[in-house]
């Protein structure tokens, strides 16, 4: 959300800092090299990745209403490649910056529901499982290969209240925690 992006720019840089905000669609190979060329122009290399694109639709949600052996593949999908894909993506096009300069950091975002899936939301489970697995592997594939100092390590954040997950967590009629 470049919108969203460019306020947060611009507090840093009102308080002094060097910032841009940069669009990018985590899906779309061509759409991150074009953000990485820009940061390039405009910033250097890239010294720090954090993969923080995720999320869930209600169509993917396990409920009463909908139950598991309904959901459609392609919600499951859909999940998915925004979860993991969008993951993997960014690493393969900002990583090779770190690479050649042997040093680095990539944090990404998994959840608490892809270590322990307490709640409805199977696919989104278990595509933040296939992050923090991901993750590991990232982190033996770069050491091994290619720099034991480029770290690679995720963040599990808990359950709190978003606007993503707020229709599993807030009744709709009565505005009640479910």
């Amino acid at each position: 959300n470049e919108q969203a992006a460019e306020k947060v720019a611009e507090e840093i840089r009102r308080d002094g800092g060097r910032a841009i905000a940069v669009g990018a669609d985590v899906l779309s190979k061509e759409s991150l090299r074009q953000a990485a060329e820009r940061i390039h122009a405009e910033l250097g290399k890239i010294d720090i990745l954090i993969n923080g694109a995720g999320g869930n639709k209600p169509q993917a949600t396990a409920s009463p209403d909908q139950p598991f052996f309904d959901i459609p593949a392609d919600a499951i999908q859909w999940v998915f490649s925004l979860n993991c894909l969008g993951t993997i993506l960014p690493c393969q096009v900002f990583v090779p910056d770190m690479v050649e300069r042997q040093r680095g950091v990539v944090i990404n975002i998994t959840s608490m529901c892809g270590i322990r899936p307490l709640t409805r939301v199977f696919a989104y489970s278990a595509a933040k499982a296939a992050v923090a697995n991901f993750t590991q592997w990232l982190a033996v594939h770069l050491a091994q290969e290619y720099s034991p100092g480029i770290r690679v390590n995720a963040i599990a954040p808990g359950f709190f209240l978003t606007a993503q997950n707020e229709y599993l967590l807030i009744d709709k009629q009565t505005g009640e925690p479910t």
